[in-house]
């Protein structure tokens, strides 16, 4: 050790104060290594590659359901893809604990779908709304071939469903889709099903059966509804001329092979708007009629029968016959020879009449226009429209909202 190298000489140490404590003379604690921040990511936001597996054929089909539909509820999902509400349920909150949805319930005071599933004041607790959490939206993006949102972004498009104030008419629409599917799977059941009889849109009241009674039955007809579009994607079709509140088509087949495909648009009622508004909005799909040949029926599903008795007279007095018009505009001119657009047809609905039958919507429950008796829509001719996105011969396999798992589920 060198000179420099010496430490200096200790000298005496100090006294402490009178009164101070004594001086802490303890070794000093060894230094603690710090901690290493680790990443806690919820499931949602991590990729769904993370979980190992894809979802399963039943789950992938809920994905594709939100992703399309933006919101169904509980009640409506285990009526397509589950046989009891004790499945829907554990299926349901597995999947929104590993990531793939989302839940939520409507304000209080909202109307709820009771356990007739169509929507009803005053029901003491409305059912869990189920949406696509992040995960799930990716996953059903990629498999539909679209954009994939940014987080925030999606979470914000929820949060708008959520707190939309036209959630319950959003969910009666969903609720008409459901049941027409639930109606046909129930018609095709053993020893129920039906058949339909070519004819002219508006049957007379000799040729068409009683009211509620459908034809005679052809054993052996399946029913499915092989299209379900919401509102968005049919007006983009048609390039926004009409914004109808969803769009369908409705498939039989009979035993012998024969395929009559009918499409058409449904116009969701629940009785806050007056009259002439509603028959108002038949202007905008009789001039897509007239300029683009499309005449898809009208489906108009109301709250009551009153309300349907006072469309029909304002559509018949308006016009002074079955070819329906909107108050405050005149009617089309009538056809006049073979390259005339064809006429518009229009039939109605209402929620206690879709709960009459078992068969709800793909039963003998639609009222046309000018008509005594109300029909099925298989008795309605055969659509082929203009717009080629919405001729319903050209529906693919994938538009069916079951598949691939098949049209008899659950």
């Amino acid at each position: 050790m060198t000179d420099d190298d010496t430490p200096p000489p200790r000298g005496p140490e100090e006294e402490p104060a009178p009164g101070s404590p004594p001086p802490d003379r303890s070794p000093p604690a060894p230094a603690t290594p710090a901690r290493r921040r680790t990443s806690r990511r919820s499931p949602g936001n991590r990729t769904w590659l993370d979980a190992g597996r894809f979802p399963r054929t039943r789950d992938g089909v809920l994905l594709r359901l939100l992703h399309e539909h933006a919101t169904l509820t509980g009640p409506q999902i285990q009526a397509l893809l589950f046989t009891t509400p004790a499945a829907a349920r554990t299926r349901l909150y597995r999947l929104r604990e590993q990531g793939w949805i989302l839940s939520f319930r409507a304000q209080p005071g909202a109307p709820a779908l009771a356990s007739g599933a169509w929507v009803r004041p005053g029901h003491p607790l409305p059912p869990l709304h189920w949406v696509l959490a992040e995960r799930g939206h990716r996953w059903a993006a990629g498999r539909a071939g679209e954009g994939v949102l940014p987080g925030r972004r999606w979470r914000q498009r929820m949060e708008a469903v959520a707190a939309s104030a036209q959630l319950d008419h959003l969910d009666g629409v969903h609720q008409f889709f459901v049941s027409l599917i639930t109606g046909a799977r129930t018609l095709n059941g053993p020893g129920t099903s039906f058949t339909w009889t070519p004819g002219p849109w508006n049957l007379s009241a000799r040729d068409a059966p009683p009211v509620g009674e459908p034809s005679p039955p052809l054993v052996g007809e399946q029913v499915r509804l092989a299209r379900w579009w919401p509102s968005d994607r049919a007006s983009s079709a048609i390039a926004g001329r009409v914004r109808p509140d969803g769009h369908g088509v409705l498939e039989h087949r009979a035993p012998q092979g024969q395929l009559r495909q009918t499409g058409f648009f449904v116009e969701y009622d629940r009785g806050t708007e007056p009259l002439p508004v509603l028959t108002g909005k038949l202007r905008a799909y009789r001039q897509l009629r007239a300029d683009q040949n499309i005449a898809l029926p009208v489906l108009f599903v109301l709250p009551g029968p009153i309300r349907e008795q006072h469309l029909h007279q304002i559509l018949t007095e308006s016009t002074g016959s079955p070819e329906p018009s909107d108050v405050e505009g005149d009617p089309l001119p009538p056809a006049a020879g073979p390259d005339s657009p064809p006429s518009l047809p229009v039939l109605t609905t209402h929620l206690q009449e879709l709960e009459r039958l078992p068969g709800g919507p793909a039963a003998a429950v639609w009222l046309p226009v000018g008509a005594a008796r109300r029909i099925r829509l298989g008795d309605l001719p055969a659509t082929v429209p203009g717009n080629a996105f919405l001729d319903p011969s050209q529906v693919r396999d994938d538009e069916d909202p079951l598949y691939p798992l098949g049209r008899d589920l659950p």
